[in-house]
């Protein structure tokens, strides 16, 4: 006769509905990331704790996908050489920055989107006529 021993019983986590083996009795979380996830939530009612958790694993994940695209696209470099500013606001930017150290000729740079690569440059070259009728600053 085999002596009766413990029973390996799984529980379910009552944040991210896994499955796992308890360690301790009454052991209701299956992990430190769960946990703690509990105790940033702790006026939350427990029954919305699972949609909650999942709510935001779906926003991590989305944020990490967005996060790899975007540095897909800044390790793709511009086919002309050409430092690559990602957003108008970022040329801008660097706009101000090095018309700090050229304020002898105001107005002598400007900022235009690449047609190659898709992203802003500066250039202190004057503007074509169909950049000035697309409007300031390249937009089209």
């Amino acid at each position: 006769m085999i002596p009766p021993g413990p029973i390996e019983a799984l529980s379910r986590c009552d944040v991210c509905l896994g499955e796992f083996e308890p360690v301790t009795p009454g052991q209701r979380r299956c992990s430190e990331p769960c946990r703690e996830f509990v105790r940033q939530h702790k006026r939350a009612h427990s029954s919305a704790l699972p949609g909650m958790w999942e709510a935001a694993q779906n926003r991590e994940q989305r944020a990490r996908v967005t996060r790899e695209a975007l540095e897909r696209q800044r390790a793709r470099p511009c086919p002309g050489g050409k430092v690559r500013h990602h957003s108008k606001r970022d040329a801008r930017k660097a706009l101000r920055r090095a018309s700090r150290w050229y304020r002898a000729v105001p107005g002598w740079l400007r900022i235009y989107r690449c047609p190659d690569c898709d992203s802003w440059h500066l250039t202190s070259r004057p503007a074509r006529v169909e950049d000035i009728v697309a409007g300031p600053g390249g937009d089209r």
